[in-house]
């Protein structure tokens, strides 16, 4: 299950602005401070990811097109979006409280 709410590949994405706004919210504590859930986070996205490139290969050819015209071809960026993916392996990215 994943819910993105079109930020996890936001260029202007700021933390302070999501963790007050953001549905999960008020879950931002209990995730990022306590080392048991991030160790396991960092096990079910590496699990997630190892089939990522299927999954990009996939929507690459379900949506073929940027425009209902089908004049502009869609081209996914798959090395940029799964090293977005991957931050969570950095210290940098568990430290948003």
């Amino acid at each position: 299950m994943v819910i993105d709410h079109n930020m996890a590949f936001d260029p202007e994405f700021e933390t302070a602005s999501f963790f007050q706004h953001h549905i999960f919210g008020a879950a931002k504590e209990r995730v990022f401070s306590d080392l048991a859930s991030i160790a396991e986070y960092q096990v079910r996205m590496q699990a997630a990811l190892a089939d990522f490139q299927q999954w990009a290969d996939t929507a690459q050819n379900e949506w073929p097109w940027l425009d209902l015209e089908e004049t502009r071809e869609f081209e996914l960026d798959s090395d940029s979006l799964f090293a977005i993916l991957n931050e969570y392996t950095s210290n940098q990215f568990w430290s948003m409280t």
